[in-house]
């Protein structure tokens, strides 16, 4: 039998990251705050899951709708099998000079490379939430990726504990 998981297509991988890429207002973006955005893109119904804060619980709940009992995995371990395919992934980026690397962790925006490849900010592809994308770009693009109120420590899927703040 075959089964298919976009969390392991590099091409979805691709899609998911360049829809929030267009959709971004920041200049700058970090490898892991980019790994963990596809994530939450790929499965929004963890976007529930986040520790973000009392203002955000009814927000946050919307995605519950997404759940899927056929779905039951281990997000950490599913995140960290994830790692190849987004960093072959982010290589493609960089290869095409969507993002511009500016040292081993830390990545610049180029939106015009985008739109050079044919994505326009409508684009609209029926495995892409735009409400995904509308809460990551709204709620979590500011969040520092480390410290015990960054998108690591929210998310769960990678040990914060050690990082420089």
């Amino acid at each position: 039998m075959l089964l298919y998981n976009k969390a392991f297509d590099i091409n979805h991988t691709i899609l998911r990251m360049s829809s929030w890429l267009l959709n971004s207002s920041e200049p700058l973006i970090s490898l892991e705050g980019i790994r963990i955005f596809d994530f939450l893109i790929a499965f929004p119904e963890y976007i529930s899951k986040l520790s973000l804060g009392k203002e955000l619980v009814k927000e946050r709940n919307k995605f519950k709708r997404f759940s899927n009992p056929y779905n039951a995995f281990d997000p950490q371990s599913l995140f960290q099998q994830m790692e190849g395919v987004q960093k072959s992934a982010i290589c493609s980026l960089v290869t095409a000079s969507v993002l511009v690397e500016i040292n081993n962790e830390l990545y610049e925006i180029k939106k015009d490379k985008l739109y050079a490849i044919g994505f326009t900010k409508t684009n609209l592809f029926d495995s892409i939430n735009e409400d995904v994308i509308s809460f990551i770009s709204n709620n979590l693009e500011t969040l520092p990726v480390t410290g015990i109120t960054g998108l690591k420590a929210a998310s769960k899927l990678m040990s914060f504990k050690y990082d420089r703040i």
